[in-house]
């Protein structure tokens, strides 16, 4: 699945952060335009403190999201840590500049673990920034959805929400309110795969995703290729499960597993793109030529007709003592495009075996 760019064709068509493409030229357009001793800060610092308000800015004007009240936007920003609240969340003053008019950004910040960030950088005049005003909720979605709803927020927004390893999203009544509200919904994921494992989840629990994921070029790398903050822009339908609903607990545990190996996966360096697990490939083996084999994940491979595995590490085969049964090789769910069933199945044949 490839994530392709937002088209832009509303009101914000020329705003800002629709027209411009690259970090260098958002900020050149800020230096310029809003404050010149923005200039002052280096462009690595800039998108630390600018990412959360871009990347929002990003989505609101690819969903052409309309306010209740013009001139004044209320953002809620759920299960909101400290990079969503840098400098006590006042670049989210920014927001209106970024979409092509003035007024007021009004954010009421929520989450169990919230703190308001405090800056890490030298400070940059408050001049720098809009009018904001900043509402705190240091609890969970479910305990003060209620008074949240009553504020009217024009949009409900979570960044990289981690669905796979966090059942807490769904503890309570919280997370089916805020999704049948009539409130849009929007969630930023680290990429492709975490996105497609998001919504994986939201199915096996009665949720889905509404319409295409888009990319995000203001997104921020964090030193691997699948973690990258706020790449993957997407908004949840409003579906919510009915009252005799049972979640898919098979499948949740089939994607926790995933998620503990992909973790494994990523802290030795290995590729995690879930959705290259458990599918065909062409490979090199010394005195075979070109050959045909399943990839598992990591440095694993199977031998799609006798089953036997090698793990491939620098080059070199090494043949291991265990293999995939008949069995086990019948099982291997055909290719659905988009789909995690195929590393579902290699997930749980690594972890059993190895």
């Amino acid at each position: 699945m490839s994530i392709g760019a937002p088209q832009f064709s509303g009101q914000y068509a020329e705003a800002p952060i629709a027209r411009h493409r690259t970090w260098r030229y958002l900020i050149r357009w800020l230096v310029e335009q809003v404050d010149r001793r923005l200039a002052q800060v280096s462009q690595k610092d800039l998108t630390v403190r600018l990412v959360s308000v871009a990347t929002l800015a990003r989505w609101i004007a690819w969903q052409d999201l309309r306010f209740a009240q013009a001139g004044r936007l209320r953002i809620a920003v759920i299960g909101a840590q400290e990079l969503d609240t840098f400098d006590r969340g006042k670049w989210y003053g920014l927001l209106p500049a970024l979409l092509g008019g003035g007024g007021l950004a009004e954010v009421l910040f929520v989450g169990p673990r919230l703190t308001l960030g405090a800056s890490r950088f030298p400070p940059v005049g408050p001049s720098a920034v809009g009018a904001v005003q900043v509402r705190a909720y240091p609890v969970a979605l479910s305990e003060c959805w209620h008074d949240i709803a009553q504020e009217r927020p024009d949009l409900a927004f979570m960044f990289q929400p981690g669905f796979e390893t966090n059942d807490s999203w769904f503890q309570g009544p919280g997370f089916s309110a805020m999704v049948s509200s009539g409130v849009p919904v929007g969630a930023t994921s680290y990429g492709r795969d975490e996105y497609v494992i998001d919504r994986t989840v939201l199915s096996a629990r009665g949720y889905s995703s509404a319409g295409a994921a888009v990319e995000n070029p203001f997104h921020m790398e964090m030193g691997h290729p699948s973690s990258r903050w706020g790449h993957t822009l997407w908004r949840l339908a409003d579906k919510v499960p009915g009252p005799a609903f049972q979640p898919d607990e098979a499948r949740l545990e089939a994607i926790r597993r995933l998620s503990r190996l992909l973790t494994r996966l990523f802290d030795a360096g290995y590729p995690t793109d879930p959705l290259a697990f458990g599918t065909d490939m062409e490979v090199s083996l010394p005195g075979h030529g070109r050959r045909q084999m399943i990839y598992l994940l990591g440095d694993l491979y199977a031998d799609p007709q006798s089953g036997a595995l090698l793990r491939r590490r620098h080059d070199q085969w090494q043949p291991l003592e265990v293999s995939l049964s008949p069995q086990a090789l019948q099982a291997r769910p055909r290719p659905v495009p988009d789909a995690l069933d195929r590393a579902l199945w290699a997930a749980e044949l690594v972890e059993r075996l190895l």
